[in-house]
C-alpha cells in the first residue's frame, strides 16, 4: 500500500515503476551525450575542469543505471542520485565564471539538467522533489537573469520548472489510475465469480434434474411397470452417473451413439466434433433426451444428426421423419423438453429451438457457446483515463504563456513580425482544441495538422535560424500539444506532427538559403524527448492496466475455481444425501437384475413420486410435509406438488394447512399443492378435490383456527386455500364457481402422482 514517506518510491514500486525509468535513464544518457557534444563545440564556456566534473558526475549514476538496467531498486536509485547531482551542478553554476561567447545561446548543459529536474517527481517523494525542483529553478533564474535579463530569465525558470511538476502530477496520476484500475478489476472479478458460481450452481441441478429424469425416473418407472431388462439398463446408467465415473477420454459423440444404440436408432452424425466440459456434457445430455423422444414419439427408428460452428458457437440439429407434433400443445407436466433440453442449455448459455409440425417431422435445434460466458470487464475501466492528467494541463498552459512572454522580446527578430503575433494566439487554441476535441471527431485530425502548420510557420519566419536561442520560442510553446498527442493518440502521431512541422519550415528556410542542420535539431530535441515520454508513458499505462486487470482475473479464477469445486462438492452431497435413503438401494437391486414382489414394485412407484417431486418443488419439500405426501400416497391419494420458493417467503402456514389436507385426505381424494407467481405476488395454494369434500371441510377446518389471513373457497366436491405473499388475502369462503376454480388451480401444477399402486409413468418429454 502506498504511503507519503519522504524515502518511499512515489509509484508505488510497480512493475510499471521499472519499465518507465528505464525510459527515462535511456533520455537521459542521450540528452548527456548531446551535452556531451555541445561541450565540446564550446570548450571554453565553462572552466575545462568544471566541464569533465560535470559530465563526469551525471553519468556515473546513468552508468550504474544501464549496467544494472534489471533491477528496480538500483535504477531507482541511480536516478535519485542524478537529480540530486544535477541540481548540485545547477547551483554551481550559478558561481562559475563564463566567457563571452554564446551568452544568450542553450548552455551545454542546459539540456541534461532540464530533464533531469522533469523527472525528479517519478524518482523522489514531493516532500524532498518539490524542494530540490525549487532551487534548481531559482538557479536557473540567476543565471539566465545575469545573462539575458530578469524578465526572461524568469520566464525560462517558469518553462523549465513546469516540467518538473507535471513529473509529480504524472506520478499521482499513475497511483490514482493503476488503484481505480485494480478496484475495478476486483469488482469486475467478483461480478464475474458471482455469475459463473451462479451459472455451475443452475448447471449443476438442471444436469442432476436431467440425470434424474432420464435414468431415475425412467427406470423407476418401468421397475414398476414389471419391464425389468430395460429398467436395468437405466439402473447401470443412473448409477454410473450418480457415482461421477467419467473416463478421462470421455467422447460425448461416443455416448450419444450408444445412447441411440441402446434406444434401437440408427442414426447419421456429420460435423466436428463436440466440447466437453461444462458446455459438452449438457449437449450430450440434451441429445440423449431428444434422441429418447424421437424412439418413443416419432414413429421412426433413424434420425440424422449435424453439428456446425457458427460464430463462437456450436449448432446440433437433430432431425427425424416422423409423425411430428404441435409444440404449442406440449404441456408444462412434460420435463424432458423443459428440464433435460432447454434448462440445462440456458444454465451455460446456450438453448434449444423445435420445429415440428404434425406429418412432417420434427427439428430440434441445439445451440452451445464455444466460450466462457462470463462477463468480461468493462473495458473503459481496464483503460487509463487521460482526464487524470487533467492538473497537467493548468501548467501545460503557464509553459505556453511563459514562453510566449519570451516569443514577445524577440517578435521584432522574425521576418513577419505579425506572424509571430498570430502564432502567440493560435497556439493555446490549436493545443486546446486537441485538448478538448474526441479524438475520433474529424476536427481532431484538423487541429493535429493544424497545429503543424502554425509550427512550421513560426519556423519559417525565423529571420536568423543559425542564432539558436529563445528566438525559438514557439518550440516549447508546442511542448504540451505534442504531450497532447502522444498520450490521447499515440506516440507515432506526435512525432509526425513534428516532423512534418520541421520539415515544412525548413524546407521554406531551406529556399530561402538560411537552413541550418544544428540548431534546428538542437531546437526539436526537447521536443521529441517529450513526445517520446508521453508516447511511452501512455503505452506503460494502458499495458499496466491490462496487467492489473489479468493479474487480477488470474488470482481470482484461481479462487473461483475453488468456489466452484466447492459448490460442485456441495450440489453433489446434497442431491447424492438425497438419493441414498431408498432410491439408490432400489437402483442396485433393479440394476442387480432381482425380480420385485408386486409390494416392491409399488414401492417404486412411490419412490418415483417422491423423487419427481423434488425435481419440481424441492424448495416447498420439509422432512414433515415430504412423510405427509408419502403417507397419502400409500393410501392410494393422488398428490401433487410444484412451484418454488422465493426467498424470504414464510411457508409455515402453507405447509400446516397442506399437512392436514394430506392427513385427512381419502382413498382416491386428489390434493395438489403449488407455490407460484401472481400479479398479486406470490401465491401458495392447497387444493383438495373429491367426492363430498367440500361438505367434510366444515368438520376438517380446525387447522386453519391458526393460521394467518387466507383464502377458503368450497364447493361440493373441492376445497381450495389461497395464501398471497406468505398469509395475507382476505378471506372469503363460498361461491358458485369454486369448483372450477379449484380444478384450474390444480391444472397449474407439473407434476402428478396417481392414486394406489399401479405405477404412473413419466409423460414424454417431447
Amino acid at each position: 500500500m502506498w504511503r507519503p514517506g519522504i524515502g518511499n518510491d512515489p509509484l508505488d514500486g510497480r512493475d510499471l515503476a521499472h519499465r518507465l525509468r528505464r525510459v527515462v535513464v535511456v533520455a537521459l544518457s542521450v540528452t548527456w551525450l548531446l551535452g556531451v557534444g555541445e561541450t565540446l563545440a564550446q570548450p571554453l564556456y565553462y572552466p575545462l575542469w568544471f566541464a569533465v566534473a560535470a559530465q563526469v558526475l551525471l553519468a556515473v549514476p546513468l552508468v550504474v543505471g544501464i549496467a544494472f538496467w534489471r533491477s528496480p531498486r538500483h535504477t531507482l536509485t541511480a536516478l535519485r542520485v542524478f537529480v540530486i547531482v544535477a541540481m548540485a551542478v545547477g547551483v554551481a553554476l550559478v558561481m562559475m565564471p563564463r566567457e563571452g561567447h554564446g551568452l544568450g545561446a542553450y548552455t551545454p548543459l542546459a539540456y541534461v539538467l532540464a530533464v533531469g529536474m522533469d523527472v525528479v517527481g517519478v524518482v523522489l517523494m514531493p516532500p524532498l522533489g518539490i524542494p530540490i525542483v525549487i532551487v534548481d529553478v531559482v538557479a536557473l533564474v540567476i543565471r539566465r537573469a545575469e545573462l539575458i535579463g530578469v524578465v526572461q530569465g524568469l520566464s525560462q525558470g517558469i518553462l523549465v520548472g513546469t516540467g518538473g511538476f507535471v513529473a509529480f502530477i504524472v506520478a499521482r496520476a499513475l497511483r490514482a489510475e493503476v488503484t481505480r484500475v485494480e478496484r475495478a478489476a476486483a469488482l469486475t472479478e467478483r461480478r464475474r465469480h458471482q455469475a459463473a458460481l451462479g451459472r455451475e450452481r443452475i448447471w449443476l441441478r438442471e444436469r442432476w434434474d436431467a440425470l434424474i429424469h432420464d435414468t431415475v425416473l425412467a427406470s423407476l418407472t418401468l421397475a414398476a411397470r414389471g419391464d425389468q431388462a430395460a429398467a436395468r439398463d437405466l439402473a447401470d446408467r443412473a448409477l454410473e452417473q450418480l457415482a461421477g465415473h467419467r473416463p478421462s477420454d470421455h467422447d460425448p459423440l461416443r455416448t450419444v451413439r450408444a445412447h441411440a444404440g441402446r434406444l434401437g436408432l440408427d442414426i447419421d452424425v456429420r460435423g466436428p466434433d463436440w466440447p466437453t466440459g461444462p458446455a459438452g456434457e449438457p449437449l450430450e445430455m440434451a441429445v440423449c433426451e431428444v434422441l429418447s423422444n424421437v424412439a418413443r414419439h416419432s414413429g421412426r427408428t433413424a434420425a440424422a444428426l449435424t453439428s456446425r460452428i457458427e460464430g463462437d458457437a456450436l449448432e446440433v440439429t437433430i432431425v427425424d421423419g416422423g409423425r411430428g407434433f404441435d409444440p404449442s400443445q406440449v404441456s408444462e407436466r412434460r420435463l424432458g423438453l423443459r428440464t433435460s433440453v432447454q434448462s440445462s442449455l440456458e444454465a451455460v448459455g446456450g438453448r434449444a429451438e423445435v420445429r415440428s409440425r404434425p406429418g412432417s417431422g420434427t427439428s430440434v435445434i441445439l445451440r452451445v457457446p464455444l466460450v466462457d460466458p462470463e462477463p468480461a470487464a468493462d473495458s473503459r475501466e481496464r483503460q487509463w483515463r487521460v482526464r487524470s492528467l487533467a492538473a497537467a494541463f493548468v501548467l501545460a498552459a503557464i509553459q505556453i504563456a511563459s514562453a510566449t512572454v519570451i516569443g514577445v522580446m524577440y517578435v521584432h527578430s522574425q521576418t513577419v513580425p505579425g506572424l509571430s503575433i498570430v502564432g502567440m494566439v493560435l497556439i493555446p487554441l490549436v493545443t486546446l482544441a486537441i485538448a478538448a476535441v474526441p479524438t475520433r471527431d474529424p476536427w481532431w485530425s484538423t487541429a493535429a495538422v493544424a497545429v503543424a502548420l502554425v509550427w512550421a510557420a513560426q519556423l519559417a519566419n525565423l529571420r536568423s535560424p543559425q542564432i539558436l536561442d529563445y528566438r525559438t520560442w514557439f518550440i516549447s510553446a508546442f511542448d504540451p500539444a505534442v504531450v497532447i498527442i502522444a498520450v490521447r493518440e499515440r506516440m507515432r502521431t506526435a512525432l509526425a506532427v513534428t516532423a512534418t512541422a520541421t520539415a515544412i519550415g525548413s524546407i521554406t528556410l531551406l529556399l530561402r538559403g538560411q537552413f541550418a542542420l544544428l540548431p534546428l535539431v538542437d531546437a526539436t530535441y526537447q521536443t521529441v524527448i517529450w513526445g517520446v515520454c508521453a508516447g511511452y508513458l501512455r503505452q506503460f499505462m494502458d499495458r499496466t492496466s491490462r496487467q492489473v486487470a489479468d493479474e487480477a482475473a488470474a488470482q481470482a479464477g484461481v479462487e473461483r475455481g475453488r468456489a466452484l469445486e466447492r459448490a460442485r462438492d456441495e450440489e453433489i452431497s446434497r442431491r447424492q444425501a438425497s438419493l441414498d435413503g431408498e432410491v439408490v438401494p432400489m437402483l442396485q437391486r433393479i440394476a442387480a437384475g432381482e425380480r420385485l414382489s408386486p409390494k416392491e414394485r409399488a414401492v417404486c412407484s412411490l419412490l418415483q413420486s417422491t423423487t419427481r417431486d423434488r425435481l419440481v418443488a424441492e424448495s416447498l419439500l420439509t422432512a414433515d410435509l415430504t412423510a405427509s405426501i408419502r403417507a397419502a400416497r400409500e393410501r392410494r391419494v393422488t398428490v401433487a406438488i410444484a412451484g418454488r420458493r422465493v426467498d424470504g417467503a414464510d411457508l409455515a402456514d402453507f405447509h400446516r394447512v397442506a399437512a392436514a389436507m394430506l392427513d385427512r385426505a381419502r382413498p382416491h381424494d386428489r390434493v395438489q399443492l403449488s407455490w407460484r407467481s401472481s400479479p398479486r405476488g406470490q401465491v401458495g395454494s392447497a387444493c383438495l378435490i373429491g367426492p363430498g369434500a367440500g361438505s367434510l371441510w366444515s368438520v376438517w377446518a380446525a387447522p386453519l383456527a391458526d393460521v394467518g389471513d387466507h383464502a377458503v373457497s368450497v364447493d361440493e366436491d373441492s376445497v381450495l386455500v389461497e395464501f398471497a405473499d406468505g398469509g395475507t388475502a382476505a378471506v372469503k369462503e363460498g361461491g358458485s364457481s369454486v369448483g372450477s376454480r379449484a380444478r384450474r388451480q390444480a391444472g397449474m401444477v407439473v407434476a402428478t402422482a396417481p392414486a394406489g399402486p399401479e405405477p404412473h409413468e413419466p409423460g414424454p418429454a417431447a
